[in-house]
């Protein structure tokens, strides 16, 4: 529920951005911070939330 969270991160080899979630004092990328925003946006918040058009970050490409 940080308040500089989530973060998106725009890529030139895709029109979708790369989610980064903060935690402690690091950031975790997609697919687990989406899934970790999805979580607090659904449970937490009630807000049906979809995450389907967010991007791998380039490590996850290989």
């Amino acid at each position: 529920m940080r308040e500089d969270g989530p973060t998106f991160e725009e890529i030139p080899e895709s029109g979708n951005p790369v989610l980064h979630m903060p935690v402690g004092y690091t950031t975790i990328a997609a697919p687990t911070a989406v899934l970790i925003y999805q979580f607090r946006e659904v449970v937490i918040l009630g807000k049906e939330t979809r995450v389907a058009d967010f991007e791998q970050p380039y490590f996850a490409w290989k």
